[in-house]
């Protein structure tokens, strides 16, 4: 299949069961997606997953997509979306592994000092 064919033309035919044209939109998207995730989360391997949730998730809600000549657009706003949502996991997990830490010193704070209460007793 040649890029002869508009972007809705594939929208079109992937509707209807043609898996030529998913490659296509693909291989004339995936490069492009790719960097935008990138710039985005500053992580290859976390920038090819989102791709790929990219794709994913365009192709199962191709349905939403209403003919407009705005395909690509419509794309990067299920990449962005998607990076968001990433964005917010990462501070969240961020955000959890601080209260963890912080507990974790709180307790080896408390060891200590029992040890030199222990050692101010005995000695």
């Amino acid at each position: 299949m040649e890029e002869i064919y508009s972007d809705d033309a594939l929208v079109e035919q992937i509707r209807i069961g043609d898996e030529k044209a998913a490659e296509e939109l693909i291989r004339r998207y995936y490069t492009s997606v790719l960097r935008y995730c990138k710039r985005q989360c500053f992580n290859l391997e976390k920038a090819e997953d989102l791709t790929q949730e990219t794709f994913l998730k365009l192709f199962k809600n191709l349905s939403g997509y209403k003919e407009k000549g705005k395909f690509k657009a419509y794309l990067y706003t299920i990449a962005n979306h998607l990076c968001i949502d990433e964005s917010r996991k990462m501070k969240d997990c961020s955000l959890e592994n601080e209260e963890e830490i912080r507990d974790e010193c709180d307790e080896l704070r408390r060891i200590e000092d029992k040890s030199e209460i222990g050692y101010l007793l005995c000695g």
